[in-house]
């Protein structure tokens, strides 16, 4: 839980004396700046970047320590500068793999382990069949996504997640079964987006690796995941099985897009 709630909550630490305590962030320049730059949100970035600009009349240089993923790394400069550093440091490591408490584990569809719900397993035979059936022809037109969603798919969390023209996942259909992890946006609102940019982005990023076994292996895999999930009301431990389908089209010779379903 600890490591979740320092690589994933997007916080940032401002160390100022303890004579200024009850005043705005604003008033003075802080001795120390302390970020992860894998874990920072967009708009903890922005406020940090605007801060900066508020200090920037101040004479001291400013601290700044960051994570780079192994030990604590510590630098110095003017207030700008620091600003220009974290925000090259978080671009430079949103893609970057650090420690997660999200496993998984990939596994053969007909070599499911005992653990696995019943209901999940049988889930998984009839979607795997069917794609089979389908010869995994995934077409506009060719009815696999219709027949696996008939299959029960869609009251799974099943997404449809396509790579763009800079070899980004990003989301093309969501649906998002019988379990609401997060209220502040709608299967709608994901739509368009990368696997990345979802509320959980570790999550995310967990996914879009899964994703890519199964484009590199070019038929249906299952991983079994355990982990601490970011939900609408905090950090929480899943366990959950996720079958990916990847989907062959006549325009490219191998697979540009994966259908996967969740069971939770």
């Amino acid at each position: 839980m600890v490591l979740f709630a320092l690589h994933s909550l997007g916080w940032a630490a401002i160390e100022r004396s303890w004579l200024h305590a009850g005043t705005g962030l604003d008033t003075i320049s802080p001795t120390r700046i302390v970020v992860d730059p894998h874990g920072a949100e967009p708009a903890t970035v922005e406020r940090l970047i605007d801060l900066c600009a508020v200090w920037s009349d101040g004479l001291e240089p400013i601290s700044l320590a960051w994570w780079d993923g192994a030990t604590w790394q510590n630098e110095f400069g003017r207030a700008e500068q620091v600003a220009d550093r974290i925000r090259h440091l978080v671009t430079a490591r949103q893609y970057a793999q650090f420690p997660t408490t999200i496993q998984s584990i990939a596994i053969e569809p007909d070599h499911l382990p005992n653990d696995v719900a019943p209901h999940h397993r049988e889930l998984i035979g009839r979607a795997v069949r069917t794609w089979w059936a389908y010869g995994g022809n995934g077409d506009e037109g060719s009815g696999l996504i219709e027949a696996i969603e008939r299959e029960g798919a869609s009251s799974a969390r099943a997404k449809l997640v396509e790579l763009d023209q800079d070899n980004q996942f990003r989301i093309a259909a969501y649906e998002g079964g019988d379990l609401r992890l997060w209220d502040e946006i709608t299967p709608a609102q994901m739509v368009g987006k990368r696997l990345i940019d979802v509320p959980d982005r570790r999550l995310g990023r967990r996914v879009e690796l899964d994703v890519q076994t199964a484009v590199r292996r070019g038929s249906p895999v299952v991983h079994r995941c355990r982990g601490v999930l970011m939900t609408k009301g905090g950090p929480e431990p899943f366990d959950w099985v996720r079958l990916s389908l990847p989907l062959y089209r006549r325009t490219h010779p191998t697979p540009r897009s994966v259908l996967t379903i969740c069971m939770v």
